[in-house]
């Protein structure tokens, strides 16, 4: 059986879309079978920022009871495969949200990991999703309301009896709230921090990933420093080339 993993925040713009991306992305790098699933079917953007074109089968094709869920499943370019959601408004209309589990479960021996980008917030649909995760993957940015919002989402996570692996600090500046202040509040381990980059904005605009265009970037860096924790590995530094690199920002 696949490993089911939710990456969700209690908020929209904390960078969870870009942040799923990214370490299915790596995951895929570091030779796991990963399939990325856009659990987000009112604001789909796995598919956007990943630059795809027209899909002719989606997640809510398949929740619509129209097409099997391997049919939505698509290889990227990357290497990685992704179920893309339709951005289409009238593509919600005869979704089923509670066979959303039943979609995951069938791929459960075609992959080894599955990602799920959660919708932002608390509604039916991050509950739906957070009920089919083995293990769930909070992401909050490093400022009060987030970091609140986050402590909701845990507290949700917890009454689901879902396992908190810990907290993925996104879009981290010099004078965020620390570290420590955040893990107080939300009583749970920072597992990583996503530096805040503009070259994210640089890579979605071309869309392209951060990673494939700024390998060697701290947010890129990141992102494989996240794969590792997941995984169980403890993350090996880079070459003496590629530390000279990621100093020029190459």
């Amino acid at each position: 059986m696949a490993r089911k993993i939710l990456l969700i925040g209690g908020k929209g713009g904390i960078g969870k879309t870009t942040t799923s991306i990214g370490l299915a992305y790596s995951l895929s790098k570091y030779g796991h079978d990963v399939t990325l699933i856009d659990g987000n079917l009112t604001t789909p953007n796995v598919g956007l920022y990943l630059g795809v074109g027209k899909i002719p089968v989606t997640l809510h094709d398949a929740m619509s009871g129209k097409e099997k869920i391997e049919n939505a499943v698509y290889l990227h370019k990357t290497g990685m495969k992704i179920v893309p959601g339709n951005i289409r408004l009238e593509s919600l209309e005869k979704v089923k949200l509670n066979s959303f589990k039943f979609h995951v479960k069938r791929l459960d021996n075609t992959t080894e990991i599955i990602l799920i980008d959660g919708a932002a917030g608390l509604g039916k649909e991050a509950v739906t999703a957070m009920g089919v995760a083995d293990e769930v993957l909070i992401l909050t940015n490093p400022e009060l309301p987030a970091v609140v919002d986050a402590l909701k989402t845990i507290k949700l996570a917890e009454s689901m009896k879902k396992s908190v692996s810990g907290i993925v600090l996104v879009k981290d500046r010099k004078n965020s709230m620390s570290i420590r202040s955040i893990e107080k509040i939300l009583n749970k381990p920072v597992i990583s921090i996503i530096p805040y980059d503009e070259k994210i904005n640089n890579a979605v605009f071309q869309k392209e990933l951060v990673s494939e265009l700024y390998p060697y970037s701290k947010v890129s860096t990141g992102y494989r420093k996240l794969a590792a924790y997941v995984t169980g590995k403890k993350y090996k530094e880079d070459s003496m080339i590629d530390s000279f690199l990621k100093i020029f920002g190459l």
